[in-house]
């Protein structure tokens, strides 16, 4: 049996030693640490906000929504459902269109120059 004197000896070894003091400069390069990781967690935030926002908007214009020619395009314009930006965007959509459906000239004959 431990005497009642030697147990408290032993707990008190046993015990975790007195949290350490964090000085000024420990405290800044701890606080920096953090908005660092504050701000790395923003911009993937961001960016992956940005990468699902994009797809989505390449998804929501599909063949179905785009005008079948040129004119179409301008007259939405005209009737302002469209702003120029939005204009611009599907006049590149119809011109591709166009150049998908336009047919391959036939390859040249041999003997022709």
């Amino acid at each position: 049996m431990i005497p009642p004197g030697a147990a408290w000896t032993v707990l008190a070894q046993a015990a975790p030693a007195a949290p350490r003091k964090l000085s000024a400069d420990d405290a800044w390069w701890w606080l920096l640490g953090l908005t660092g990781i504050v701000l790395v967690a923003f911009v993937v935030t961001g960016i992956i906000i940005y990468v699902v926002r994009s797809r989505a908007l390449k998804e929501e214009t599909n063949e179905a929504d785009v005008p079948l020619t040129l004119h179409e395009v301008r007259e939405m314009r005209a009737r302002g459902e469209i702003d120029e930006k939005e204009m611009e965007k599907l006049k590149g959509i119809v011109k591709a269109q166009a150049q998908k459906e336009r047919p391959k000239p036939p390859p040249p004959a041999e003997g022709a120059k």
